[in-house]
């Protein structure tokens, strides 16, 4: 019977750890997405800006 406790213990321990790690893994995924997003978006806006500024100078 002590044995199967053991067992079980050491199986929750690697499926607690392997959660952790995907959880990790998640975050830092979504960070990064989140990062280029954000590089696209401030990339068009300077775009966008430069645009206008030339219209602008033309009127």
């Amino acid at each position: 019977m002590k044995k199967d406790k053991k067992i079980a213990l050491i199986i929750m321990f690697i499926v607690g750890l392997i959660l952790m790690v995907a959880i990790e893994y998640d975050n830092n995924t979504t960070a990064e997405k989140i990062r280029n997003e954000r590089e696209k978006i401030e990339a068009r806006l300077e775009a966008v800006r430069a645009k206008d500024s030339i219209e602008n100078k033309k009127d």
